[in-house]
């Protein structure tokens, strides 16, 4: 039986490059790749090897699923259709205007940090104490803060995937009569429309927040 490796690659791009002293380049590739797709791709190589009868000694295709050379989708770019459709489908938690940007600086990083996370979280924090309520707005803000680190050496180093492996089997799969029922090529995919579900995603399942409230949050937006 004919070996395999499957990768799926969440963050990919080109040329490996250190930038500790910056956050994030916009106009590099943030590399991206749904899972489904990923999926979709461990199903097509099972497929694959079902296929051949002769076993190929010494062959161990290496199958890297990504986005980066096919569909790249630039760090800029996702910051953009973040913003649009988090202000097209608000929460009715919004209390500011939705926006975000990366900053290539980590200076002008800090700065918004502690401006915009850290010093209303404690400020909050004060008024939660003084009606003798448990502040946690700062605990929030140090998690926030934890979580957009795990991203920050992604954001910043790039890396390029070789795809050949990953274009054959794309072109064997297409041969199939079932392909157009089966979408698995990261170029048939559409980034404003993922981002646009997956943020009502976050809105669904991560705020708790229904779809039913969505008229009410657009209004309270446009106050």
């Amino acid at each position: 039986m004919m070996l395999s490796i499957f990768n799926a690659c969440t963050f990919n791009t080109c040329n490996d490059r250190s930038r500790n002293n910056n956050i994030c380049w916009v106009h590099e590739w943030a590399g991206l790749t749904e899972c489904n797709t990923t999926t979709r791709q461990k199903t097509d190589v099972k497929w694959k090897q079902f296929r051949i009868s002769s076993d190929e000694p010494g062959r161990c295709p290496v199958y890297n699923v990504t986005s980066g050379s096919i569909n790249p989708l630039q760090w800029g770019q996702f910051t953009r259709l973040c913003i649009k459709w988090a202000r097209e489908n608000p929460t009715k938690y919004v209390m500011w205007y939705p926006n975000f940007s990366f900053t290539e600086s980590r200076f002008m990083n800090t700065f918004w940090e502690i401006s915009c996370h850290f010093l209303p979280a404690f400020l909050y924090d004060v008024l939660l104490r003084a009606q003798g309520r448990k502040a946690i707005m700062m605990k929030l803000a140090r998690r926030f803060k934890m979580a957009a680190a795990t991203g920050e050496y992604f954001a910043n180093h790039e890396w390029q995937f070789g795809i050949s492996e990953l274009t054959a089997l794309h072109a064997e799969a297409n041969c199939a009569s079932d392909s157009s029922a089966f979408p698995h090529w990261p170029a048939q995919f559409n980034w404003d429309t993922y981002i646009g579900a997956y943020m009502l995603g976050i809105r669904r399942f991560i705020l708790k927040d229904s779809v039913e409230s969505l008229p009410n949050a657009r209004s309270k937006l446009k106050r």
